[in-house]
């Protein structure tokens, strides 16, 4: 399915004719299980039995059609930098990947030109942003040369390692951001494509600025799709529930391209949320079919309400993240729930709560 639909993604949705996968990882919990713990354990600074085993995910996603086209998950001691070592054989020579600072690093650079893909990072570590190292090609452009570092990462073998350059040519790039409502102001990227020509400084910024929609597409997995805390109590059934999620998520994500083709409606407007309710509707509707135009004339409609289900253009919209609902004055699990005695009125009593005043008898007398 995915690779059908990157097949047929025309050259227009490409980004200056290519294919850009973006890398990003996140978090889950699973339930707290010995078989749970054992494979994925909680973090360190929390005690035994008061947290829950916590995992690593990390996956790329097709810029064109947003669907998952690779993915992996790990315990949470394990870094994304070391999971993405697993997912080479999901690039082809020509792509390109883009990720954040958390990616910028010079093994992971060489890596990508040794494999002959292209990189689009942006950069970490005050050092390399300086615009003062390197050569001048515009006020906001510098070819920079990066050393090989002395220390091999335990991310890449001993031999891999050895196999990579001494330098590594790079083009430094600093984008302004004049998004109204954005906290960041400047970006100063990091990438492989050398040439100012074919691959502008405007195209670079522009692409970074797309990369928010996959942080989009991981809030609607772990929200939308209640994939944030997972249900399975076995670590084998761990990961056919996360296959199952991510199944879910590009069958959606298919049909949202299909409605965009046919109806000529922006991809990178449609609704998954509503996309989700109506494939939901749609489906139980061609169980009750009696006939091939029947289910003809639901997936038409399908189509049509998906394609018109658009989100509205806004702006410079401020989205905070913060939370709406007030938390309930509980205290938190501190240690195991055998050893845990609960308070007489602990709501009057919860010191740790922001609302303690509130509660409190001598508050109220």
């Amino acid at each position: 399915m995915v690779a059908e639909a990157q097949t047929a993604v025309a050259t227009g949705d490409l980004w200056c004719g290519l294919r850009v996968h973006v890398v990003d990882g996140t978090t889950l919990t699973a339930p707290d299980t010995p078989e749970n713990q054992e494979a994925f354990p909680q973090q360190k600074g929390q005690r035994p039995g008061c947290c829950f085993p916590i995992l690593r995910l990390l996956a790329f996603f097709a810029l064109a059609t947003g669907m998952i086209t690779g993915w992996i998950h790990g315990a949470y001691g394990q870094s994304e930098l070391a999971l993405l070592q697993h997912l080479w054989e999901h690039l082809r020579p020509g792509e390109l990947l883009l990720g954040d600072r958390g990616f910028c690093t010079w093994g992971l650079l060489a890596q990508c030109q040794s494999r002959q893909i292209h990189a689009v990072f942006r950069v970490r570590g005050s050092r390399r942003r300086d615009f003062r190292r390197g050569k001048r090609l515009s006020r906001d452009e510098r070819e920079v040369r990066w050393a090989k570092p002395t220390l091999r990462p335990r991310t890449i073998s001993a031999q891999q390692w050895a196999a990579l350059p001494d330098v590594l040519c790079l083009r430094l790039v600093r984008c302004r951001v004049d998004v109204r409502g954005f906290r960041t102001r400047q970006v100063i990227l990091v990438t492989t494509l050398l040439d100012r020509d074919a691959y502008p400084l405007h195209a670079l910024s522009g692409l970074y600025l797309r990369r928010w929609e996959m942080e989009l597409t991981l809030r609607h997995l772990k929200v939308t799709l209640q994939m944030d805390h997972l249900s399975c109590r076995t670590p084998q059934n761990l990961e056919r529930e996360i296959r199952l999620h991510l199944l879910m998520h590009n069958l959606v994500r298919r049909v949202m391209l299909e409605a965009a083709r046919r109806h000529r409606a922006p991809l990178n407007r449609s609704s998954f949320a509503g996309a989700l309710a109506a494939a939901r509707r749609c489906g139980e509707a061609l169980l009750q079919a009696r006939s091939q135009r029947q289910r003809q004339a639901l997936l038409d409609e399908l189509f049509r309400s998906v394609a018109s289900d658009l989100l509205p253009n806004r702006p410079g919209r401020r989205e905070p993240r913060a939370l709406k609902r007030r938390p309930k004055p509980y205290p938190l699990l501190t240690r195991r729930r055998s050893k845990f005695k609960e308070i007489q009125h602990q709501n009057r009593y919860y010191k740790n709560s922001p609302y303690a005043g509130k509660y409190r008898k001598s508050a109220r007398a």
